[in-house]
């Protein structure tokens, strides 16, 4: 009897030493303390806006978010497009997480050529550049996505906008470089009524609904803020702080915006301003 109890005993450990899970037992890696980073951010001439940013630290990856834009080189040459004190944040890539550190670097004069876009937007002056409504044909309605640049289907004319919405009318918005892609909106009397930060996406291109040439050649981000009238009607009025840009040169600036879900053909917004 106490055999056979022994081997009922063997046969119900060795059932469950089968059955328990087996794990894997090595452990994460660590996350190298911020201040083991081996990081530099430097100008390539004193207050230049040309800067390198440098990661040389042993097994960390990079992720780099320059103001402008980001970049996951471990070492990279970068333009940034404003004067002053500017904050460069860095996240190292380690095998058991992140680990974040922020650098300082100042920009005193602009000694390397950016894309002319910028000087376009937003001047090449510390006051920046001021856009107000362009006063010919329609200056904000609807028209086709990927097919029009401009209100083509329904919208209002200067003198439309200026007796339905003459707040929004008698508004200008300002680009400027000065210390950050800075933005303001104000009123004809110079009382700001919104203030905030944009970017300009370079990099976007969208081809038109032919194929034959380019619909949308970049897209600004107006964060806390938008442009005069800047609401897309059949979505509740929400208001739109990402344009597409249809038109940018040194006089006219034409954005849109598609709205959410449309196919090609399908309605988006159009703003159209000149330079003041």
């Amino acid at each position: 009897m106490k055999n056979y109890l022994f081997h009922i005993c063997l046969l119900i450990c060795v059932f469950f030493i089968a059955c328990e899970p087996i794990t894997d037992r090595m452990e994460m890696g660590s996350v190298v303390a911020e201040s083991d980073l081996r990081i530099e951010i430097y100008t390539t001439t004193e207050g230049g806006n040309q800067v390198v940013m440098s990661n040389e630290t042993p097994q960390v990856g990079s992720f780099w978010d320059y103001i402008v834009s980001t970049s996951v080189r471990q070492r990279d040459t970068v333009l940034l497009p404003f004067l002053g004190e500017h904050k460069i944040t860095f996240t190292g890539l380690c095998a058991g997480g992140t680990v974040t550190t922020t650098r300082t670097v100042k920009i005193d004069r602009i000694d390397h050529a950016l894309a002319p876009e910028w000087a376009l937007l937003a001047g090449t002056e510390k006051e920046g550049k001021t856009w107000v409504w362009d006063n010919e044909g329609l200056i904000w309605g609807d028209g086709g996505y990927l097919y029009d640049i401009a209100p083509m289907w329904s919208g209002l004319s200067a003198e439309d906008m200026e007796s339905k919405f003459p707040e929004d009318f008698a508004q200008s918005i300002t680009f400027d470089l000065n210390g950050g892609a800075n933005f303001t909106k104000k009123k004809a009397n110079g009382t700001i009524v919104e203030k905030g930060s944009f970017s300009l996406d370079l990099s976007r291109s969208i081809p038109n609904g032919y194929n034959t040439a380019e619909w949308s050649t970049a897209l600004i981000k107006i964060n806390e803020a938008t442009v005069m009238h800047g609401i897309s009607p059949n979505e509740g009025n929400t208001t739109i702080h990402q344009f597409e840009v249809m038109l940018l040169d040194k006089d006219h600036l034409v954005l849109a915006y598609p709205e959410q879900g449309i196919s090609p053909g399908g309605r988006c917004w159009y703003w159209k301003f000149k330079a003041q």
